[in-house]
């Protein structure tokens, strides 16, 4: 048989096949697609696209009637014009053959909606509507087409309530992978217990916490204040010491030092560092704002991306190559690989050492999503994501082998940046983009991390005043971002990095009292931990001003640079810590009491058992004499007092009758210990 014929013959042959498996798939049969929020991908994170799938009506009927709810970007923080035009993706899990399109319009603002298909990042036009229609369905019948994806995109706000889609699938349903995965068990809390903090703090008091989150600016390695640094690609970076520091009295008169790496003014990294390993507590920077240099301006810093020259384009990793070196640099001094001389880029004062040892992450930037500054500093979820490719590994060293962290230390864990709000939105438009802008399609972040303050407002956007974490519901906050990281990303370890209370209660985000605050901040803890947290690290050991009456300005457990108070926070959070050692969530147990509320913890070495209990109110309630079951029969029970200037708490043996004790609660937890639990 002759080559072309037997090809044509394998040609119709799969042809053949195809149309079977079409027909298998029901071909005969277009119907409505299920669609649910589940599969929505909100690309800009604002807003709740899945307003778009929730009325879908009966399966069997075409879509008539009202729709009501809307998905609209016009929200507290930033700006509008940032979110348009509004983008979400429909994930249908496998391909489609899609026949029609219906369009809910209501009777808010117009504008054109698009419809897009095929690849992501790479779409082809399937549809516009105008939405001229009031409180109507548009039908658009189609080209069949085939896709996976379809890309809702509003070029304005506009009031599209509903998207129906009719066809029929040509792929078998994926495989539910999470029903076969086995239960994940809770972190053990040992060095999981954190402060935010700063390389000048006093370590006595830094000794408080397991790890610390370490803020630190660009400019203290590259440039600082000065007038004549060089800038990328001649970095000439400063470690031991560090770069000058800015001298507010010279700025103000306009006289700007040129650079010279000689200043012997900045803060020894080597040593701090090297002490904080040597302490046994695990200390993380993190890298944030840009340099002076990269702004064309010396005598300033800001929070504006780094993306070097003007017009670059913040959704591309290649435009924050000088970030992804410095991160390399960073890496590659404090890693735990030596890195050859030659990759070394160090100012002539500066020895010429890598691999140090004294880091294991890297968070390469402070809240990104962060509104306040306007939109040169806010990142959408693709901006963000692109510049965490490159900071990880050059995205993939398209960049430079000598750009990311991966590059520089394989064993480096990139720590995604805090984000100012809680948003699964975000992280699941972060992974989109990694899946379909890497080869690897691999989620860089080691560390998927968040920021929450509890607050009657909802959080930063629209502070009031400040409320506790039960009022609050942190728990269930902490849990949707760690049934994300089960569902999406197993692998992956989730920390909760900034929440706290101000000590002056007229600020927007104080507790009544110091002495709440240390309440408050226990009780956070705890439910960050119930919630699925790996490490949890609140905001922040030193205040920046005591009697200030911005929100943030006293979160502290101490007082202000030259204040020497320790607030009740401190000592509460130094037992917490102390007591929680080498032990693991185990459950939420039942109280017959509304108001009390239990955690047991157990300590997988030795079969202890610890009992956080406390009432979780707001309104000074108590309750003598609470019976408190213990499992597993222990012989024995102490009680463990949260007291103001005892580090340690104060602790006493209770007696056992019948497998249980009495407690007297109040909204200050305590803690109960036993020899053994089930």
């Amino acid at each position: 048989m002759k080559p072309n014929r037997l090809c044509y013959l394998l040609l119709l042959l799969t042809m053949a096949f195809q149309t079977k498996s079409n027909n298998s798939f029901g071909v005969d049969k277009i119907e409505k697609i299920a669609l649910s929020p589940a599969m929505l991908i909100n690309e800009v994170a604002k807003g709740n696209a899945g307003f778009l799938v929730d009325e879908q009506g009966p399966k069997g009927e075409a879509p008539t009637g009202n729709r009501v709810t809307n998905w609209s970007v016009n929200v507290a923080e930033g700006e509008l014009s940032w979110y348009l035009p509004a983008n979400a993706v429909i994930d249908l899990g496998r391909e489609h053959i899609i026949t029609t399109v219906y369009l809910y319009d209501g009777n808010g603002i117009a504008g054109n909606c698009r419809i897009n298909y095929g690849i992501p990042f790479r779409w082809t036009p399937l549809l516009i509507d105008p939405l001229t229609r009031n409180n109507a369905w548009t039908t658009h019948s189609v080209k069949s087409i085939r896709t996976r994806y379809l890309q809702i995109s509003k070029e304005t706000d506009a009031d599209m309530r509903e998207i129906v889609v009719y066809g029929y699938p040509v792929e078998s349903a994926p495989v539910n992978e999470k029903a076969n995965a086995p239960a994940r068990i809770g972190p053990v809390l040992k060095n999981t217990i954190g402060i935010n903090s700063h390389c000048g703090d006093p370590m006595d008091k830094v000794a408080v916490a397991g790890i610390v989150r370490e803020y630190h600016s660009w400019h203290y390695h590259e440039g600082g204040f000065t007038r004549g640094y060089p800038g990328y690609p001649n970095n000439a970076t400063q470690w031991n010491p560090s770069t000058l520091k800015s001298d507010t009295a010279k700025k103000a008169a306009g006289e700007i030092p040129a650079w010279n790496p000689n200043l012997k003014t900045g803060v020894d990294f080597d040593r701090y560092y090297r002490e904080m390993k040597h302490a046994g507590i695990t200390v993380f920077p993190c890298i944030q704002g840009t340099v002076p240099w990269l702004n064309g301006e010396p005598d300033k810093h800001s929070r504006h991306k780094p993306v070097g020259k003007p017009g670059s384009d913040p959704a591309n990793p290649a435009s924050y190559a000088a970030h992804a070196d410095l991160l390399f640099q960073y890496a590659a001094r404090y890693g735990h690989t030596k890195v050859p001389d030659r990759q070394l880029k160090l100012a002539p004062n500066q020895p010429k050492v890598s691999g140090l040892g004294y880091l294991d992450y890297y968070e390469n930037w402070n809240e990104p999503d962060g509104w306040w500054g306007g939109r040169s500093d806010y990142f959408s979820p693709y901006e963000y994501a692109a510049m965490s490719s490159a900071d990880y590994d050059g995205h993939e060293s398209t960049i430079g082998p000598d750009k990311g962290i991966k590059n520089a230390d394989p064993n480096a864990k990139l720590v995604m940046s805090g984000i100012a709000i809680p948003s699964v939105d975000y992280l699941k438009a972060m992974k989109f983009w990694f899946e379909h802008n890497r080869k690897d399609r691999k989620f860089v972040f080691d560390v998927l991390t968040v920021h929450h303050y509890c607050n009657a407002g909802g959080g930063q956007a629209v502070m009031t005043t400040g409320i506790s974490p039960e009022q609050d519901n942190l728990r269930a906050v902490m849990q949707r971002i760690a049934d994300f990281r089960d569902r999406y990303a197993p692998d992956k370890e989730v920390w909760m990095t900034e929440f706290g209370w101000d000590t002056n209660p007229v600020t927007k985000q104080a507790a009544p009292t110091p002495e709440v605050q240390g309440q408050w901040l226990v009780r956070a803890f705890l439910a960050c931990f119930a919630g699925g947290m790996d490490r949890v690290a609140m905001f922040m050991l030193r205040d920046v001003k005591t009697t200030g009456t911005t929100q943030f300005d006293n979160s502290g457990l101490i007082g202000a640079v030259g204040d020497s108070t320790v607030k009740p926070s401190w000592y509460y959070l130094h037992t917490l810590r102390e007591q929680l050692d080498g032990f693991i969530f185990q459950e939420e147990a039942e109280t017959g009491n509304s108001k009390v509320r239990v955690y047991a913890f157990k300590k997988p070495a030795t079969g202890e058992g610890i009992y956080a209990v406390w009432c979780s109110t707001s309104d000074g309630s108590e309750v003598k004499e609470y019976p408190l079951f213990l499992k597993g029969s222990p012989n024995s029970a102490t009680l463990i007092t949260l007291q103001d200037k005892q580090k340690h708490g104060v602790s006493q043996k209770l007696s056992l009758t019948a497998g249980s004790v009495r407690v007297a609660v109040s909204e200050r937890p305590v803690f109960v210990k036993v020899d053994r639990m089930r």
